[in-house]
């Protein structure tokens, strides 16, 4: 029997959650989804993930507009060998090495068929 791989999911789209709990249904992977960077890092800091998928755009939860940046470098203190991938339908000039993250991916016409080879490549890249 082969180990699940965690996955981390942060996304304040629930239509986007749900599209991606779709694409990486998988016996492999056990998904943990939420919409809201704060909860992203509570969760981050008791569960060692193998991937974390983080919207780069998140709804606030107090005051202040919250992005990524906010919450990349609180993910790596919990998880430092886990690669981030920061997905944005919007921003089209982000920089992985700017950000400090694995990866950055736009949500396009393509992502969606590209998402589990994504995931699985960026998993065995680690």
């Amino acid at each position: 029997m082969t180990t699940r791989k965690h996955i981390l999911i942060i996304n304040d789209e629930s239509a986007i959650l749900q599209q991606m709990r779709k694409w990486l249904a998988d016996p492999e992977y056990s998904l943990n989804c939420t919409r809201y960077g704060r909860t992203g890092v509570k969760m981050a800091s008791k569960t060692n993930y193998d991937l974390i998928l983080i919207d780069y755009h998140l709804d606030r939860e107090e005051e202040g507009a919250q992005t990524a940046r906010t919450f990349i470098p609180q993910l790596h203190r919990y998880n430092p060998h886990t690669p981030i991938v920061v997905t944005s339908a919007t921003e089209n000039n982000l920089s992985a090495e700017n950000l400090g993250v694995s990866k950055v991916v736009t949500i396009d016409c393509t992502f969606w068929k590209q998402l589990p080879e994504l995931v699985k490549n960026v998993m065995t890249t680690k």
